[in-house]
């Protein structure tokens, strides 16, 4: 141990791996790791400030993607398998609230909506020509229309099935 002219304690990198009991080289890497800069040289030999050392000591790697989540690819796998687990509970959790809706449960919801809307729709010019007496232009506008609200209702209905929204589906 050396005291620096500012009274603060440094160490050589063997006498921080003896009292840390971490290899010499191992602690070599992560201070290089880290960009920690000797506070001095003694013999030689580079001396390092405790208070530099011990952020190196405890960091951990970058487990975030380039988005700024966390991805479980770059993590330990300690980590990984903790980060799985507490994902997996969360889940759990929020389908037992009730708060998440499962894809079966999503996709048999979707489909009683599309079929009432639809079976509304088949009926819809017949009901607005007998009870409005309307000229059956009208109709066949109105029917056109309803054509088109169909086929944009099933084409938003298969992008759901083919996973092209692939949100969780949480309910307010």
């Amino acid at each position: 141990m050396t005291h620096l002219a500012d009274g603060v304690m440094s160490f050589s990198l063997r006498r921080l791996a003896d009292e840390l009991g971490m290899d010499r080289d191992a602690l070599r890497k992560r201070i290089a790791a880290y960009g920690v800069k000797p506070a001095a040289r003694r013999a030689g030999h580079p001396v390092y400030r405790l208070r530099d050392v011990i952020p190196a000591l405890y960091a951990r790697p970058d487990d975030s993607g380039e988005d700024g989540h966390l991805d479980p690819l770059k993590m330990t796998p300690t980590d990984r398998k903790a980060h799985y687990q507490a994902e997996n509970e969360r889940l759990r959790f929020l389908a037992e609230c009730g708060q998440l809706v499962l894809a079966p449960q999503a996709k048999d919801e979707l489909a009683f909506v599309a079929k009432t809307v639809s079976r509304f729709h088949r009926t819809l010019a017949d009901t607005f020509e007998r009870d409005t007496r309307c000229p059956p232009e009208y109709t066949e506008a109105l029917e056109r229309l309803v054509r088109r609200l169909g086929e944009d209702l099933a084409a938003a209905i298969g992008d759901f099935e083919a996973g092209e929204d692939d949100d969780v589906r949480i309910r307010s």
